[in-house]
């Protein structure tokens, strides 16, 4: 009997995974929005950048006028499907 695992991704309205769900994030949601609520308190980008350890220009593109609408949308649709399975020797 073989098992199948299935995950669980929250998409946008294109069907490409947002926040969490998207296995190239290397910043997790609370980091985007613990940025985002710096950024907002009056610190510069650089600032914010040097309290959490993060290049400036990714905190740019997290709160600037310019910035990532993609990251911290609420889910329009659930998606899972099955992993792939991984071969034992």
């Amino acid at each position: 009997m073989t098992l199948t695992k299935i995950e669980i991704l929250h998409c946008n309205a294109h069907g490409h995974p947002v926040g969490l769900s998207n296995t190239m994030a290397r910043h997790g949601d609370e980091v985007v929005a613990k940025a985002r609520e710096l950024y907002a308190d009056g610190l510069s980008y650089k600032a914010v950048g040097k309290a959490l350890g993060i290049p400036w220009p990714t905190i740019q593109s997290w709160v600037g006028k310019s910035g990532n609408q993609r990251r911290n949308v609420p889910a329009v649709r659930i998606t899972a499907r099955r992993q792939k399975e991984k071969k034992r020797t």
